[in-house]
């Protein structure tokens, strides 16, 4: 049993090592512009995040959009 979660442990460690290497700081977010997707987009914006929308705004909100689209960290596809 020790071994085992001596090991396990040390998994835990390298995931947040390799999670910690990796830059989240631009975001493509498909179906951006739909229910779900706007508050991704706005919460990453607020944390300062680039995102990127891929969307084919069959069923979005455009007053959202129109308000949201001159944000500089964010690009509408």
């Amino acid at each position: 049993f020790q071994t085992w979660k001596s090991s396990f442990e040390n998994s835990e460690e390298e995931e947040e090592k390799m999670h910690n290497k990796h830059d989240y700081s631009n975001i493509l977010v498909t179906g951006g512009a739909g229910f779900i997707g706007r508050h991704l987009v706005e919460t990453f914006v607020n944390e300062g995040k680039k995102v990127t929308i891929l969307d084919n705004v069959s069923n979005s909100n455009d007053k959202w959009l129109e308000q949201i689209k001159n944000h500089d960290n964010l690009k509408i596809i």
